[in-house]
């Protein structure tokens, strides 16, 4: 029997997987040690298909209650969604390395678009 491959030449361990990590919706069922109270709360998660053959291009994803974070009230389910690993990656780039100062804060958002354009693929962020 042939393994399958993914993307990048290793095995993967499930025969279908159903991608994507990021998403946004409304909890309609918890699992064992999960309050009740998180029924019909809107939330965003993030890494979702981790460790998991069913990512948020399903129809419906079971995730941690830990990566189902309250999606505050007036934001929309597509700001949700785009809160996950990019937002959380961006947040990471800018808050590392300690708090922005006021005066600093000018001088370090440019360290971070001029690591971007170095990206090897075509259509990165700030690739000409």
């Amino acid at each position: 029997m042939i393994k399958r491959q993914d993307w990048i030449g290793y095995g993967m361990a499930w025969p279908r997987v159903i991608p994507h990590s990021d998403g946004a919706g409304v909890v309609d069922a918890v699992g064992q040690g999960v309050p009740a109270a998180r029924m019909g709360e809107c939330v965003w998660c993030y890494d979702a298909q981790s460790y998991r053959p069913f990512g948020t291009a399903a129809d419906y994803v079971t995730a941690p209650a830990e990566k189902a974070v309250h999606l505050p009230d007036g934001a929309s389910f597509e700001q949700g969604a785009c809160l996950g690993i990019s937002g959380l990656t961006a947040h990471r780039a800018l808050f590392m390395d300690g708090p922005l100062r006021d005066a600093g804060c000018s001088s370090r958002v440019p360290r971070v678009r001029s690591a971007a354009r170095r990206l090897p693929w075509p259509g990165a962020a700030g690739h000409r």
